[in-house]
């Protein structure tokens, strides 16, 4: 076990090894050298600059830490019991959801019971077709294959003219001998006479049996699989139509139904002149069957003040664009990176973020400490150093390509060792986490090779326009079409 905390906060695995002038003297490893930290001023740690680090440390008060420390468990214990009467009105709405929506699920679920039994009476009908065709079918099957089993050994001596020959002179010869015995001897007579019937018989049965097959074979041999089927029977194609844009209006309607308010509401009971909170004016209406949470902003006199965010639209999505010094507002999930942004920094992402659209000409690196829990990244044509290992969170379901999207989706992994007689080889490493179920792959302008896509992506989509060019090993994969909207910039 390491004795001191001397590890990388970007890469655990690595020890402090440098100090980034260029980043408030932020310790670093030697991969950050490479990658987050590539054309920095690098220093090395050295006796001057500990003893002065040092004494920055020491002047940041520790005894107050040490105190606030301790103000942090309280906080926490007011925080969970906050926390445990708003899960406890939570618990309050899902009940309530589930009773209103019984009723509509109820009156759906008729609808559904009545369009299954629709259709399964068109099945049973084409059960019943599919029995008769198949029985039809087997009956001639089974004609078709007595007459070969019938006449595969002699069918080539039915073009030659001696063997019909012989088997009418055989017949003749026999009735012959049949009637010779018949004036000699009456009781020998009844005898042959049964035993001339009988050659009569098998000679006449054989011959009608071949003229018989013949004609049987130029009936089936007339008819094509095809018109065999439509003489036989016919099914009952069935489709089936939604009406999507009354289904749409459908759902509008269904959202006037309810109302859900979100305000923001400190659980800190106490006033404190070093928190940011405001307990005054809370509205305290237990009848309210909405969810409320209050919005407490100390800052209401510099409303008016505030910048607007820039927004777009983007498949019924509002997103907001981060900008240095616009502060944004607390709904906001769907949030988009530019190239107008400068020296992003922690705390500017929120963490309710769950769709982040990475835009073109966006060239920062972003480092696995600035990313929220997304759930969907949107990439556009953005730098060469803003991809590394981290940078999509491991919370990710969805990865969106964007049109013009130019990086590669994986990462060098360095030797740890390299010798004058070591053979240099270059292993990569996929960026994509094995939480990404779904990948859209738009019109990229890079190579995209399947060996480095995770096992967990099991659902493809590509675009009218993407070019599978770019595309590697995807023969095999099954892509469902997709269509990646235009971003509408919506400037307010």
């Amino acid at each position: 076990m390491d004795q001191f905390d001397n590890k990388c906060v970007n890469h655990p695995n690595q020890d402090i090894s440098f100090l980034c002038t260029s980043c408030d003297n932020s310790p670093i490893c030697c991969k950050c050298v490479t990658s987050f930290h590539r054309s920095h001023t690098i220093d090395d740690i050295n006796l001057e600059n500990s003893k002065e680090l040092s004494k920055e440390f020491k002047h940041l008060n520790f005894k107050e830490l040490l105190e606030s420390s301790g103000n942090r468990l309280n906080l926490i214990k007011e925080s969970d019991d906050f926390f445990t009467s708003i899960e406890n009105q939570h618990l309050k709405h899902i009940q309530m959801i589930e009773n209103e929506f019984r009723i509509i699920h109820n009156q759906i679920s008729f609808i559904e019971m009545d369009l299954k039994k629709q259709l399964i009476t068109l099945l049973d009908d084409n059960k019943e077709t599919n029995i008769m065709i198949k029985s039809k079918i087997e009956s001639i099957k089974s004609t078709i294959d007595s007459i070969i089993n019938k006449h595969r050994d002699s069918i080539d001596k039915y073009d030659d003219d001696n063997y019909i020959e012989n088997i009418f002179k055989n017949h003749h010869y026999n009735n012959e001998n049949n009637n010779d015995n018949n004036n000699n001897d009456n009781n020998n007579n009844n005898t042959n006479n049964s035993n001339s019937n009988n050659s009569n018989i098998d000679i006449n049965d054989r011959v009608i049996e071949i003229i018989k097959h013949s004609h049987q074979l130029k009936s089936i041999l007339k008819l094509k699989d095809n018109e065999e089927l439509l003489l036989i029977g016919k099914y009952k194609d069935t489709s089936l139509t939604f009406n999507r844009g009354l289904f749409d209006s459908f759902k509008d309607s269904f959202k006037n139904i309810y109302t859900i308010n979100t305000k923001l509401k400190s659980f800190y009971s106490k006033e404190n002149n070093n928190c940011n909170y405001n307990n005054n004016n809370e509205d305290n209406d237990n009848n309210n069957k909405n969810i409320e949470i209050i919005n407490k902003n100390n800052n209401n006199n510099n409303k008016s003040n505030k910048i607007a965010n820039k927004q777009f639209e983007y498949g019924g999505m509002i997103v907001t664009i981060l900008e240095n010094g616009v502060d944004l507002p607390n709904d906001v999930n769907s949030l988009a990176l530019s190239d107008n942004l400068a020296n992003i920094k922690i705390s500017l992402i929120p963490q309710t973020i769950n769709r982040l659209f990475v835009l073109n000409g966006f060239s920062q690196t972003l480092l696995p400490s600035l990313m929220p829990p997304l759930k969907f990244i949107f990439l556009g044509e953005i730098g060469d150093s803003t991809l590394v290992e981290g940078s999509i969170p491991n919370t990710t379901t969805g990865i969106i390509l964007l049109d013009g999207f130019n990086q590669s989706l994986t990462t060098s992994c360095d030797s740890n060792l390299i010798t004058p007689f070591s053979t240099f080889s270059t292993n990569t490493k996929s960026l994509i986490p094995s939480s990404v179920c779904y990948l859209y792959i738009g019109n990229i302008k890079t190579t995209l090779d399947y060996s480095t896509i995770p096992s967990s992506v099991r659902h493809f989509f590509k675009t009218e326009s993407t070019n599978t060019i770019y595309l590697k090993g995807f023969e095999n994969v099954s892509f469902k079409n997709c269509f990646i909207p235009p971003f509408k910039y919506l400037y307010k």
